[in-house]
C-alpha cells in the first residue's frame, strides 16, 4: 500500500511541474460577509469577503445603497480587496460604494445599469474596466483618482 502510495503521490508532483495541475481542490476561506438592510427593501444586499480578496455583492433586484467615504461595510478590508464580482440581479452600485480600494484591478459587473456618485474613486490598482451593455447612467467621478486606468470598454449597445 505504501509503494501505491508513493507511486499516486509522484504521478501527481510529475503533472503539477510539467502541467502547472493544482490538485488543491480547497477553495478560498470567507474573511467576511454581511447583509446589509437600512430598512429599505430595495436596498437590502449581501457581500462577502474571501482569502484571495474577492469581494462578491448579491442580491435579486436590489441596488448597494449610497455610503459616505470610508464607510461601506467592507472597507476595512480596503487593502485586500483585488477583485470584485457583481452577481446577476444587482441593478446598482451606489455612491462612494467601492471607494479608496487600493488594490482593486478587476470587476465584473454583472448586470448592473447604474453607477453612483465616485464609487471606484482612488482604486489606484484598476487598469483596464469593461462595462455592461445594459449600464445606462454613471453619476459625477466614478473613477476619479484611478490613475492607472487607461481603458475602458462601454458595451456592444454604446
Amino acid at each position: 500500500m505504501k509503494r501505491f502510495t508513493s507511486l499516486i503521490l509522484a504521478v501527481m508532483f510529475t503533472f503539477s511541474f510539467i502541467f502547472g495541475v493544482n490538485f488543491n481542490a480547497s477553495a478560498a476561506d470567507v474573511v467576511d460577509s454581511g447583509t446589509y438592510d437600512n430598512g429599505n427593501d430595495e436596498f437590502a444586499f449581501s457581500w462577502s469577503l474571501d482569502s484571495d480578496g474577492v469581494i462578491t455583492i448579491s442580491g435579486n433586484g436590489k441596488r448597494v445603497a449610497d455610503f459616505s467615504a470610508g464607510s461601506a461595510p467592507w472597507y476595512q478590508y480596503r487593502e485586500q480587496i483585488k477583485r470584485l464580482v457583481v452577481e446577476e440581479g444587482v441593478i446598482q452600485l451606489g455612491a462612494y460604494s467601492f471607494y479608496d480600494l487600493p488594490a482593486l484591478e478587476s470587476i465584473d459587473f454583472g448586470t448592473i445599469d447604474t453607477l453612483g456618485d465616485h464609487a471606484f474613486q482612488n482604486c489606484v490598482s484598476l487598469e483596464t474596466i469593461s462595462f455592461p451593455s445594459q449600464l445606462n447612467w454613471m453619476y459625477t467621478a466614478g473613477f476619479q483618482g484611478c490613475t492607472s486606468l487607461r481603458s475602458a470598454y462601454l458595451g456592444e449597445r454604446w
